[in-house]
């Protein structure tokens, strides 16, 4: 506790809490400054908290860093509420336009998708064909950059974003700079469903797309703060974790398979983030106590609220904005009214221990 010299009525008092952890992850202690009043409230001897700054910890656990000495990593820690694919529901999907209206909904991180074009761009896109979300037909592969380039892909949504382009990898990674998000960038895969298992030339084409997918992300200096990967594609994730080892990896799944455990300790994986709609709350739970866990697409806050309660980090949605402010209003509901102000929508939910003294 110390005497503020900017404010000489507040005190600021520090407390040292301690994050719950998944088993296997070293607990890690991090401090609580709290700006408090010493004037007389309303009441004699009474006392204002003026404010509240979590200072969260890089939460990762020990195990993605404990083989590589000498490795400085900063990993990206993401919130409760991840908009997916920008903010899909507002406008289409994996465009820049979709990735600005996430930040004006108050998102701080974005998951999108990344593919290559028949001439190795990578452009961001999510469905192998161009038929659903564009004015082109077949698989994207089979076109240039610049032949995706003139596709439309936001009349498909609305003729408000007539025009609005598929964007190369670049202009989305800028774009996430400029406007301070964070993202999650899932390289896809090639086979038909996730969980196929690929053919050899399917295996080299996701080794290529997650090899070009590293290449560019060096060129363009990204930190390893603004930035996480996943990939339903285990040979691509096999090159993510050789290549950039210092970025985090999540292992993506539809049902979350028997050999969950040990495909993430050999590639020394991030997280599990899985189809909430596939899985059992048994099985969740299961896995939420051993590792970090994200659940995707999340577009009911009650959902929300029952993922998170069973040890979920964090939720991919389609309508970010709707799932953050339901989660918020159920937090002010649960919580002290001098508390319930102080948590903003950014914060990963994690469940804190707090002994304030004053």
């Amino acid at each position: 506790r110390r005497r503020s010299s900017a404010h000489p009525s507040k005190d600021l008092c520090v407390c040292m809490c301690t994050a719950r952890l998944p088993r296997k992850a070293t607990p890690r202690q991090f401090l609580l400054p709290l700006w408090v009043s010493t004037e007389r409230g309303p009441k004699s001897g009474s006392v204002c908290l003026l404010g509240l700054l979590l200072i969260v910890p890089q939460i990762i656990t020990e195990q993605s860093t404990a083989d590589a000495p000498g490795l400085k990593m900063r990993p990206a820690v993401l919130p409760s509420v991840i908009g997916h694919r920008g903010a899909k529901s507002i406008a289409p999907e994996n465009t820049l336009a979709s990735i600005r209206s996430a930040k004006a909904v108050g998102c701080s991180w974005v998951e999108v998708d990344v593919m290559l074009t028949k001439d190795k761009v990578p452009v961001i896109h999510h469905d192998n064909k161009l038929d659903r979300c564009t004015n082109g037909k077949g698989n994207l592969w089979d076109y240039t950059c610049e032949e995706i380039e003139q596709l439309d892909a936001g009349s498909h949504f609305s003729p408000e974003f007539a025009n609005e382009r598929i964007p190369r990898l670049t202009a989305l990674l800028r774009c996430c700079r400029d406007l301070s998000l964070g993202l999650n960038l899932e390289v896809k895969h090639v086979t038909e469903h996730s969980a196929d298992i690929p053919t050899a030339i399917e295996q080299q084409m996701e080794e290529e797309i997650a090899n070009v997918v590293c290449d560019t992300i060096e060129q363009f200096q990204v930190d390893p703060s603004e930035l996480v990967f996943s990939s339903f594609s285990r040979p691509a994730i096999a090159v993510l974790r050789r290549r950039l080892p210092q970025f985090g990896c999540a292992f993506l799944v539809e049902t979350i398979p028997d050999d969950w455990e040990d495909f993430m300790a050999l590639h020394k994986c991030a997280s599990l983030n899985f189809w909430w709609k596939g899985n059992a709350r048994q099985r969740i739970e299961e896995c939420t106590s051993k590792v970090l866990c994200y659940s995707y697409t999340v577009n009911e806050a009650y959902v929300a609220q029952e993922l998170l309660s069973a040890g979920v980090q964090g939720v991919f949605s389609d309508c970010p904005h709707i799932v953050s402010q339901a989660l918020l209003s159920a937090h002010k509901e649960r919580s002290s009214p001098i508390f319930a102000p102080a948590l903003p929508l950014h914060l990963p939910s994690l469940p804190l221990h707090l002994t304030v003294a004053i």
